[in-house]
Parts: C-alpha cells; sequence; structure tokens
C-alpha cells in the first residue's frame, strides 16, 4: 500500500509530515508534551510525547517516523536498533530540565508496514519491551485523525444544540402559549396603554457561550448570532427598566415597552436563520448529532 492519498496530496517530506500533521494530531489527541528532537541526541525517537495518567503520572511516548509507501523486513533491523535505543537513553524534559524515560514506543509509517515486517520488528525487539512496542501506519493515522476529529465534535454538539434549544425557549415566552399569554403580545398591550409588565426573560446563556469561542464561522454566521443576542439581552433590560421605574409614568414605560418590542420583533427575523444553519450542521454531522 502507498502513502495514503490523503497525505501523499499534502505533505512533500517526512518533516512536513511531523509538523503539519503528526503534531496536531497528537495535540488533538489530548497529549501534554510534545518535544521533537533532532540530530546526534535524537537516540531512536523522533518526536516524545507526554500522557498524564488516572493516578496524575506523566507517561512519556517515542515515536519513531517514516514517510515511504513500504517499510519491509530490510528496514527493520534499523527501527529495532532505534527502539532500543529509545528505552535505553532518557531525554531532557524541555522545560523541567529533568531526566525522564519513556514508557512505550511507537513505530509509525505514512505508508505501510508489511506483515513480514511487523512479525521481524516485534521478534527484534527483546522480549521484556515487546507489551511496549506498537506500530501505526498510514490508515491507523487516518483512522486516529478521524477519530480526533469526532471528539472535538462531540464537545461542540451541546454548544450548537444548546442554541436552537435557547431559541426555542425563547420563542415559545415571546409567542405564549394556551395558559400564558405571549411577551409580544404583553408588550403591545403594554404601548395600548395597559398596565401588565411581562414577567419572563429571555435566555441568552447559550448564545453568549458560543460569541466567547465562535466555531464553525463558515457555516454559522456569527453576526447573526451577536445580533440575536443583543436583541435579547435589550429587550431583557428594558423590561427590567420598566419594573424599575418608580411610580411607573407612562411616558417612560411607553418608551422601554417600544424599544423592547422592537428588539423582539428583530429577534424573530434572525432566529430562524440561525437555525437553518446550525440544522445544516447537524444534519451533515448525521448519527454523530443524534447520539
Amino acid at each position: 500500500m502507498p502513502i495514503p492519498r490523503e497525505f501523499a496530496a499534502a505533505y512533500s517530506s517526512e518533516k512536513d509530515f511531523v509538523d503539519r500533521f503528526i503534531v496536531p494530531l497528537f495535540r488533538r489527541l489530548g497529549f501534554a508534551l510534545i518535544y521533537e528532537r533532532q540530530g546526534a541526541n535524537e537516540f531512536g525517537s523522533d518526536v516524545i510525547f507526554g500522557d498524564i495518567d488516572a493516578f496524575g503520572h506523566t507517561n512519556y511516548f517515542s515515536v519513531q517516523l517514516k514517510y515511504v509507501d513500504t517499510i519491509g523486513k530490510t528496514e527493520i533491523r534499523k527501527l529495532a536498533e532505534q527502539c532500543i535505543e529509545a528505552f535505553q537513553n532518557p531525554f531532557q524534559h524541555p522545560r523541567k530540565g529533568t531526566q525522564e524515560r519513556v514508557a512505550r514506543f511507537y513505530a509509525v509509517n505514512g505508508g505501510e508496514f508489511t506483515q513480514q515486517a511487523r512479525i521481524a520488528f516485534f521478534n527484534a525487539v527483546p522480549n521484556e519491551l515487546r507489551g511496549c512496542v506498537f506500530c501505526l501506519d498510514g490508515n491507523d493515522l487516518l483512522a486516529l485523525d478521524k477519530s480526533a476529529g469526532l471528539r472535538g465534535l462531540q464537545q461542540l454538539l451541546p454548544r450548537l444544540q444548546g442554541i436552537l434549544h435557547e431559541i426555542r425557549f425563547n420563542r415559545q415566552l415571546m409567542n405564549g402559549g394556551a395558559s400564558s399569554v405571549g411577551m409580544t403580545t404583553s408588550l403591545a398591550a403594554l404601548i395600548a396603554g395597559g398596565t401588565v409588565v411581562p414577567g419572563h426573560r429571555l435566555w441568552t446563556d447559550a448564545s453568549s457561550e458560543f460569541m466567547r469561542c465562535p466555531v464553525l464561522t463558515d457555516r454559522i454566521d456569527l453576526n447573526q448570532i451577536v445580533d440575536y443576542w443583543l436583541s435579547m439581552r435589550f429587550c431583557n433590560e428594558n423590561i427590567g427598566n420598566i419594573i424599575d421605574l418608580p411610580f411607573r409614568p407612562r411616558e417612560g414605560m411607553l418608551h422601554h415597552a417600544t424599544a423592547a418590542l422592537s428588539h423582539l420583533t428583530k429577534a424573530e427575523s434572525i432566529m430562524p436563520l440561525i437555525e437553518t444553519s446550525i440544522s445544516a450542521v447537524l444534519a451533515d454531522l448525521g448519527p454523530i448529532a443524534a447520539r
């Protein structure tokens, strides 16, 4: 199997592959320390990465990376020597300056390992190390890349679904139902001379959270989210101002009620646009979004 076309079309060399795919992949998989070793002090490791286990201990893993179509039996002796070197030689922690040792070794190739090469590699490694040595080929890396992407999407889904839930809840408050008068009707009645002030407040938490760390802005218009959030906020503020008015003079009530209703009207025109764009993203995710 040659190097997968996803890699061959994107990366021109082993270093390019390490810098632009391997290191970002490890970061997305959640590894804390990623340290590239070069030159005479490489001692079998192109990259060292760290992982904090459930006990709070940091384990370090070594990666020896190749970027060739196929690794066969003839290349295995050198790879086995590099594996042993990685375990035998401690490395200096780049930030703490301490001497650390690796707990696992990963032989990684952007292309493939032949079955004979895998067998020869594991047979060439000392028995006491075999449980700590692994091979990853191009297909394994593509699967890991997809897994890391899905993990990020799974963290994203609650934020997008939260905005949809917020919009639907706010729409219910605005329109009312069989047993309640909507905010739009209440404000219109207040402007016409009524005295009953809406008692509800519109939700803004989900849209506020999205604005703090916007994502997929090529699919979801951030300006629409901002305009929607501002409309909700200003409506709440104007209703609050009505409640806070001493003796509630007619002129002040009319001013704030008119402003609040204007913001509701603007929000009503934006909400379907946001729902459409987020729903389209969720539809593209398919079964992931349904979990």
